[in-house]
């Protein structure tokens, strides 16, 4: 009795074993759909693909993970210079607009003065004192 206890639990976990290794089948029906299926296929049935499941490999998953993440740090730390690079460009197009507005103001201030000189001279003789923009 207890052999055959034996023999009904051996054949149990051998028949969930097969069950867990299952390969995964592609076909084309009469009608023309695409099926798939982890069951052996109906008889009549030409198979269009197979595809085979491998085992669970740690170390595999291990390797593959720790690619992955390098290379997640590598596209971040191409992103993160991306952005410092994009940031310093509008720092310096910032720059130089508020350098291009300081001259157009020291020009406007300039030929205010030169038009002031101008009517100085005009009512009271040359000048010998320049007028500067103020600061």
């Amino acid at each position: 009795m207890e052999a055959l206890y034996r023999i009904l639990i051996f054949s149990a976990v051998l028949g969930w074993a097969a069950g867990v290794t299952a390969d995964i089948y592609v076909w084309i029906d009469g009608d023309g759909v695409r099926r798939y299926s982890n069951r052996p296929l109906p008889i009549g049935v030409t198979v269009v693909d197979r595809i085979e499941e491998l085992p669970f490999d740690a170390m595999a998953d291990a390797v593959r993970r720790d690619k992955d993440d390098r290379e997640m740090e590598k596209l971040f730390e191409h992103w993160r210079i991306e952005r410092q690079i994009a940031a310093e460009q509008q720092d310096a197009s910032r720059r130089r607009e508020a350098e291009e507005l300081q001259r157009q103001k020291m020009s406007y201030q300039l030929e205010e003065a030169r038009r002031w000189n101008r009517f100085y001279d005009s009512y009271f003789g040359p000048s010998y004192v320049p007028v500067f923009p103020k600061r």
